[in-house]
């Protein structure tokens, strides 16, 4: 129980550094290809716009499943 509560801590502090990342980093911040001059920084955010809705459904899902194995177990 406690190593399992430790992975879920460290996962925590893992996603915020790397939203935070994410959120302060300038290259990312071009979305279109007309604010930016490569056409990697278009591409890059047409797939991560493309994929944050799947994790997001993802995270959903697995949320609601964790909670409702949780609620079964303690009956």
């Amino acid at each position: 129980m406690l190593l399992s509560k430790n992975i879920y801590q460290m996962t925590k502090i893992v996603v915020l550094i790397f939203f935070i990342g994410i959120l302060f980093n300038t290259n990312t911040s071009w979305a279109c290809s007309v604010c930016g001059d490569a056409p990697e920084n278009y591409r890059f955010m047409v797939v991560f716009l493309s994929i944050l809705p799947l994790i997001i459904i993802g995270l959903l899902t697995w949320l609601v499943i964790r909670k409702s194995k949780k609620i079964t177990n303690e009956k």
